[in-house]
């Protein structure tokens, strides 16, 4: 009789195992099943987080026009692109072609007033230069592509 004990015991407790394992292994597909969809939502928001960032429109160029003067002061002049920069720099560059042309002018044209006993002296006007590259000993540094620097020679 102590063996047919033995054996219901050992039956039940395979039963018990047997049982458990299977509700481990439910409980498992539940948690991987729950994963998957996890997965699968964050993969759905990132593709729709990039078909908004390629769909959304993109900023609009602004209306930043400086003056002459104000392209002309001295120092670094750093913009939102690269073609913003290229605009200012070519207004800069305008400007300042401008104003040698004008002193060339000025020049010519007081040598043409003047009577030959009096001597003719430039007019004292300072002209700006156009820098793009940062200097290297510069405490300072700035981004080629995006900024110019506007410097006055003494």
């Amino acid at each position: 009789m102590a063996e047919i004990e033995q054996v219901e015991r050992e039956e039940r407790t395979v039963e018990e195992r047997l049982e458990n394992a299977e509700k481990r292994i439910a409980r498992l597909d539940r948690e991987v099943k729950e994963l998957w969809y996890f997965v699968v939502a964050l993969m759905g928001l990132g593709v729709v987080a990039v078909v908004i960032w390629s769909l959304w429109p993109a900023p609009q160029p602004s209306n930043r026009d400086a003056t002459e003067q104000e392209l002309l002061s001295e120092g670094v002049h750093c913009y939102d692109s690269s073609e913003e920069r290229a605009a200012a720099r070519q207004r800069a560059l305008a400007a300042v072609e401008r104003m040698q042309w004008q002193q060339d002018h000025l020049v010519e044209q007081a040598r043409e007033d003047s009577t030959p006993m009096v001597p003719v002296l430039p007019p004292a006007l300072s002209i700006p230069s156009i820098v793009d590259t940062a200097p290297s000993s510069s405490e300072e540094s700035w981004d080629g592509a995006l900024c110019f620097s506007v410097e006055y020679m003494p």
